[in-house]
């Protein structure tokens, strides 16, 4: 087969969300078909990745997109709301991309051609009238249900508001662009169900998040009485930006009750100017890093203190596979089969909170077993080769339409 994979971030450097999932994913594939990529470049230092990428995929196009000032953008951004899309799709748009896809399928009959993330479906538009290529999207969490969560974590009102009517919006949208499409991809069951419910008549697969547990082996407990807790994530996403300072205000005072002198690892890229601002006081703020395993063998615990957001978390897969207790809430483990107090614990008031992260201390034995279930837990539902494999089997299915 021919795959065209369509991606907002290029899949290396591995350190995001969505880069580890395209990335641990495609690879796989790609050591059986031909996979080629489709990719937006946000910045210039991301041009030197593409000749790492031509050693796992076929070929690499990248189009850069150019920021602009939000004012800029709003005649395209009302263009798009009155053809009832949501706005935001102005802001993931590349001329050179668009010129780089055009090309590419002028050049090579696809199979199949898979956008990643639902704001870069409308690159699937490129393709001719009669291309016989399917097409699939992968929606990384479902924007309306995502966007819901979002007016609790900002006072300001006129936020709120565009929270509120995004959501609207997405929610009109998504199951329309689910049609339009041979094979929908959603990373939980959750997922699919918010889907399926507006349109019954989805084609709709789940193929949840992972960790690679061959490269994650399981670590040993920090020496020396660790007092340290990590939270890793995308520090420029809005909901992780609020629950770092959620932590920090809320959670952090209450432990160092119980657990004096504890530090809190803020680990992730390009951190917003808020969480820059927490840095004092133990709390250390690293920006992006190589690798995240030395952040977590230096932590004792792994914390998802999040209040808003969908999909599901690869950071609890990943402190899984790693061998660290979490602490997370509700809505931070959101999509996982994980069950409260075998593989993690889990609570939303921070006093609560504050009193589950303590024990992960308070009662070593008890966190090594939990940690020990939670790794058998992912090896046994959650492993990018199997997952990988589900991927393949659904665009084998997707192919075998074709030739009937």
């Amino acid at each position: 087969m021919r795959i065209l994979s369509i991606t907002n971030l290029t899949p290396l450097p591995a350190n995001s969300g969505a880069r580890l999932r395209v990335f641990n994913i495609l690879r796989r594939i790609a050591e059986r078909h031909e996979v080629h990529l489709a990719c937006h470049l946000w910045d210039p230092e991301e041009e030197a990745v593409v000749a790492e990428l031509e050693k796992h995929f076929t070929r690499v196009a990248g189009g850069r997109v150019h920021r602009r000032p939000c004012v800029r953008l709003i005649p395209e951004m009302l263009r798009c709301m009155g053809k009832g899309r949501p706005p935001e799709l102005a802001l993931w748009r590349s001329p050179e991309l668009t010129a780089g896809i055009r090309r590419i399928v002028s050049e090579t009959r696809f199979d199949i051609v898979h956008a990643e993330e639902y704001f870069m479906a409308p690159y699937l538009d490129l393709l001719p009238r009669g291309y016989p290529a399917k097409r699939a999207v992968t929606f990384h969490n479902i924007g309306f249900d995502q966007r819901r969560t979002f007016p609790g974590i900002t006072g300001n009102p006129l936020l709120k508001a565009w929270y509120a009517g995004n959501a609207r919006l997405l929610e009109f949208w998504e199951p329309r662009l689910g049609a339009s499409a041979d094979l929908c991809i959603t990373v939980s069951e959750r997922d699919r169900s918010f889907l399926l419910k507006k349109n019954p008549a989805l084609k709709v697969e789940v193929i949840t998040n992972g960790a690679d547990t061959k490269a994650y082996r399981f670590l040993e407990p920090p020496p020396n009485g660790s007092r340290a807790v990590l939270f890793v994530g995308d520090m420029r996403y809005e909901p992780s930006v609020d629950a770092a300072g959620y932590f920090v205000h809320e959670i952090l005072p209450l432990v160092r009750r119980a657990i004096p002198g504890l530090e809190f690892w803020i680990v992730g890229r390009e951190p917003a100017r808020e969480v820059l601002d927490l840095r004092a006081d133990g709390v250390h703020v690293t920006g992006a890093v190589p690798d995240v395993r030395p952040y977590y063998e230096r932590c004792f615990a792994s914390v998802v203190p999040l209040r808003a957001g969908g999909g599901t978390r690869l950071k609890i897969l990943e402190a899984m596979a790693l061998g660290r207790p979490i602490v997370s809430t509700s809505i931070g483990a959101v999509g996982l089969d994980a069950a409260d107090g075998e593989h993690l614990a889990i609570a939303d008031r921070p006093e609560e909170f504050a009193a589950r992260v303590a024990d992960v201390f308070r009662e070593p034995e008890k966190a090594r077993s939990m940690t020990e279930r939670a790794r058998r837990f992912v090896e046994s539902r959650y492993d990018w080769d199997d997952l990988a494999a589900k991927q393949l089997r659904a665009y084998e299915r997707l192919f075998d339409d074709n030739l009937g």
